[in-house]
């Protein structure tokens, strides 16, 4: 027999097939981060990290009969790294929310002050660009004198439950940032209109301009026409 024999000669050892699935989760993952919109694609880090720790514990034990540490490591630390990214920016985005609300509520808050004071030029200028191109100042002025005059005087926010009853989201083709929100309309007396409830609820529409959140519709006070058939 030659001493020779098998000289040369390693063993076999296949790739560990938790590790390959790891790093092709792992590279998905950024996949998962140009997507952000669509949540489900947020489990794939996730994924990416569970293979790739039990990959390695694998290959690890295996005596050497499997291969594959690599590619296990390199779904992980793709996988926790593109995990960690979507979670940041999941929780800035909820604290960007919050800080809308809080704007979109204050700004409410502010015509409401203003509508009360009469101060009609400076409520004019809380809403946008395209609401006054729609409606004149004199409709506007006369407008918020009737609410006065009547049952109404001027949308109030009627605690923090309202603030939260606020949609923000982004335009999908200008990509421009709107909200919408149902807060409340308070009456001057219930005694004034017999048997009509003390509050009004009103759906009013936001758009964020450069100069910040501005109101664009109150469907109740200021109605859009639509167009007459011809």
């Amino acid at each position: 027999m030659s001493r020779t024999a098998g000289v040369g000669m390693q063993d076999y050892a296949a790739v560990n097939n938790l590790a390959v699935t790891a790093a092709v989760l792992g590279l998905t993952s950024f996949l998962a981060v140009t997507l952000r919109d669509l949540k489900l694609l947020a489990l794939v880090p996730l994924a990416a990290v569970i293979f790739g720790l039990i990959g390695l514990i694998q290959v690890t034990r295996s005596n050497r009969t499997q291969t594959g540490s690599l590619l296990a490591t390199l779904g992980l630390l793709l996988g926790i790294g593109c995990g960690g990214y979507l979670v940041y920016s999941s929780v800035n985005d909820l604290r960007q929310t919050d800080r809308h609300r809080a704007d979109i509520r204050q700004a409410l808050e502010q015509f409401a002050s203003l509508t009360v004071d009469r101060k009609f030029e400076e409520a004019y200028a809380l809403f946008s660009r395209r609401f006054q191109e729609r409606v004149s100042r004199e409709t506007f002025d006369t407008t918020l004198d009737r609410m006065q005059s009547g049952a109404f005087y001027g949308l109030k926010m009627t605690g923090g439950e309202a603030g939260q009853r606020v949609m923000v989201e982004r335009d999908g083709t200008t990509a421009q940032l709107r909200a919408v929100g149902l807060f409340t309309a308070q009456l001057k007396a219930t005694t004034d209109l017999p048997g009509a409830p003390p509050f009004f609820e009103e759906s009013v529409n936001f758009v964020r301009e450069p100069e910040g959140w501005r109101i664009e519709g109150m469907p109740t006070f200021f109605p859009i026409e639509q167009p007459r058939a011809r």
